[in-house]
């Protein structure tokens, strides 16, 4: 029997899934991004993956974009297919930030869309019920990362930020989230934010808070378990693994996928880290944490 508290009431309910991809690397920008949809299902947990059933096909960003080529192919498709439902669509790596987010590429390397996969195929059933109304993505590229770190000192509130940065861009009844590492309580957050907040219940598999007509959730492996926040991780995957490849090519590296991950255990990133220190542009691209 579900909780009362988590039921959605009303025949049509507008959410906004939104998760991170970037929280911990060296190179990269941080990528928060938001997959608003309309759908009649009746609360959080009628979204989980296993009522809904996705065959394989729509899981947790990490197992979608794993590092080979079959992978990016498939999660490009994905990512592209929700892009073309949300109304949304580039040519290019430039037009498509250009309208999805805020960000102004400056002097990255400029490719064509889409880059693995030349078919977009989706089976649409997997999304019956659901309507994908609007997308935005927030890029806090490492310049901007390092300056917030130096203001706020505190990296879980920069992913906080960009979650809030999308919160109002995407207007919505409900927001469901990822825990930001694990964190259960986020009043704190709220605050420095200068959002009044009421309390709802904060465990550790859910934080539930409610900002006048809006409710929100943070919610433990949110981006395994339940369908709007895996649909924002896999789009935001795939514009970081987008950013990536610009990144590389920027240095002179060049794969079929992109060249390093940005993450500090894989060793093509400090070759990626050695091009750019040669060029003189650490603040640019490498991250304080």
């Amino acid at each position: 029997m579900k909780e009362e508290k988590f039921i959605f009431y009303g025949p049509e309910i507008t959410i906004t899934g939104i998760d991170e991809n970037g929280y911990g690397p060296l190179i990269g920008p941080l990528i928060v991004t938001g997959i608003q949809i309309q759908t009649s299902f009746d609360s959080i947990y009628s979204l989980k993956r296993e009522i809904i059933g996705f065959n394989g096909i729509i899981e947790d960003s990490k197992r979608v974009f794993k590092r080979n080529l079959k992978s990016y192919k498939k999660g490009e498709q994905i990512a592209l297919h929700l892009l073309r439902l949300a109304g949304k669509k580039g040519e290019d790596f430039y037009s498509l930030l250009e309208s999805i987010t805020n960000y102004t590429p400056h002097d990255l390397v400029n490719f064509k869309l889409p880059v693995w996969g030349d078919t977009i195929t989706f089976n649409e059933s997997l999304l019956q019920g659901i309507k994908i109304k609007d997308v935005y993505v927030e890029v806090i590229d490492a310049l901007n990362f390092n300056t917030l770190v130096n203001r706020f000192g505190n990296k879980a509130f920069i992913d906080f930020l960009g979650f809030k940065r999308v919160r109002e861009k995407l207007p919505s009844r409900v927001y469901m989230m990822g825990k930001i590492g694990g964190t259960k309580f986020y009043q704190g957050f709220f605050f420095v934010g200068g959002e009044d907040v009421e309390v709802i219940e904060e465990k550790h598999h859910i934080s539930y808070y409610k900002i006048k007509d809006s409710e929100l959730y943070f919610l433990l492996n949110g981006d395994e378990e339940y369908l709007p926040i895996m649909l924002a991780g896999i789009l935001g995957k795939y514009i970081r693994e987008l950013f990536m490849k610009s990144i590389s090519e920027l240095f002179g590296l060049n794969d079929i996928i992109p060249f390093a991950s940005g993450y500090r255990h894989d060793p093509k990133t400090r070759i990626l880290e050695e091009k750019i220190l040669q060029k003189g542009l650490k603040e640019r691209f490498i991250r304080k944490k």
